[in-house]
């Protein structure tokens, strides 16, 4: 008897934690839901090229197979997380009939990963303080002074950026790899 009691109590208590995490879970997942929605929103907008360049958008880089051409808005980068700004547009260029927004990349000038979108899927990666050039060509180097003049190829330096966090979201070109992986084989 004693035996059941136990094992009834151990039943309980492992279908209350069930439920608990069930009804967690849900909750995140509508509100992440719901955050992109936001996200898609902001963004429309900027499926023509020109409302991002007027926004304040500038192309730092060619096109790179699995994420597209990246535009920063260098006005609004800093070390908070904002839903509805991406500092960071994705476009592909190899559609032929101009560039395709195809998803966006949000940036903070921190060390340490910003909240983000809720639960765990988000992962934040860091990229290194870096050199990059207009041909796509990058170095990590901590220090602007280091950077070279031009890349290998002869390109000329378009930027140079500290330690930085950076989490892709791909929502205008579905990634069977996930929403927020940093690389997208839908992106020639």
């Amino acid at each position: 008897m004693k035996t059941k009691v136990i094992m009834g109590i151990m039943l309980m208590l492992f279908l209350m934690s069930m439920f608990s995490v069930s009804a967690t879970a849900i909750p995140e997942k509508a509100v992440m839901r719901q955050e992109l929605a936001q996200v898609r929103q902001a963004t429309t907008k900027y499926h023509d090229e020109a409302e991002a360049l007027a926004d304040g958008y500038v192309p730092v880089s060619p096109h790179v197979p699995g994420m597209g051409a990246h535009y920063i808005n260098f006005a609004i980068l800093d070390e908070t997380f904002d839903l509805e700004h991406p500092e960071i547009l994705l476009y592909s260029l190899t559609e032929g009939d101009g560039p395709k927004l195809v998803g966006m990349e949000y940036v903070v000038t921190s060390i340490e990963a910003p909240e983000g979108f809720p639960g765990d899927s988000d992962e934040w990666e860091i990229h290194p303080a870096s050199c990059h050039y207009e041909d796509g060509y990058e170095i990590v180097e901590p220090n602007p002074v280091n950077c070279p003049a031009t890349s290998p190829g002869g390109a000329p330096l378009a930027l140079w950026h500290p330690d930085l966090q950076a989490l892709h979201v791909w929502i205008w070109r579905a990634n069977p790899d996930g929403i927020f992986e940093p690389f997208n084989p839908n992106v020639p």
